[in-house]
Order: C-alpha cells, then sequence, then structure tokens
C-alpha cells in the first residue's frame, strides 16, 4: 500500500563535484517522480508531496544521492505516521522539538 511523503529542501546555489544548482533539483524531482506510485504535486518550488509504496529509507537513500548533503538540506516526512529524516547542514535545531520522530541522516 503506498503512503503519502512530503518534502522540503533547499539547494545551495553553487556547483558541487561538478553539478549545478539545476542539476540536483532536476536529480531530486527525477528520483521523487521514479518513486511516486500515481501522484506528485509540485506547485511550490521547495516542496512536494507524493505517494510512494518504497518505504522511507529506500526514499531518504535515493535523494540523498540525488543531493549534496554538506551543502543541500530536505526534510522528508510520512503524513501517516510522522517518521521524519533530515539530510544536510541544519542549523535551526528546532525541528527536532517540532517533529517528535525525526532522525538525521
Amino acid at each position: 500500500m503506498a503512503q503519502t511523503y512530503w518534502i522540503s529542501f533547499a539547494i545551495d546555489q553553487r556547483d558541487r563535484h561538478g553539478r549545478s544548482h539545476e542539476d540536483r533539483h532536476e536529480a531530486l524531482v527525477r528520483v521523487i517522480s521514479d518513486v511516486a506510485s500515481t501522484a506528485v504535486w509540485h506547485e511550490t518550488p521547495c516542496f512536494m508531496i507524493f505517494d510512494s509504496r518504497h518505504g522511507m529509507d529506500a526514499i531518504n537513500e535515493r535523494l540523498k544521492s540525488a543531493m549534496d548533503a554538506e551543502f543541500d538540506l530536505f526534510v522528508l516526512v510520512s503524513a501517516q505516521t510522522c517518521d521524519a529524516r533530515i539530510v544536510g547542514p541544519c542549523h535551526d535545531r528546532d525541528i527536532f522539538k517540532l517533529i517528535a520522530n525525526i532522525e538525521a541522516g
């Protein structure tokens, strides 16, 4: 059965390891399109909602491969379970107060 996830992300403007901001953004959108079961909503530039039959950890690993975790940041959350993953430079630690089930990495 598919679960609904949301992701919020920030991609650094600098080129990283031969990949531009646009390259990394397109890679992230491709990953989400690949794991989505039936629907992807991406009307806003840095927030997407999608459904997937893939588990959170599998999606998280694929997203990490699309981005540069040293400079880019994303938060992935399951709408059903509220489990969450955060990857990248997180300077505002309030996220860990606001989402109880969040894990780094």
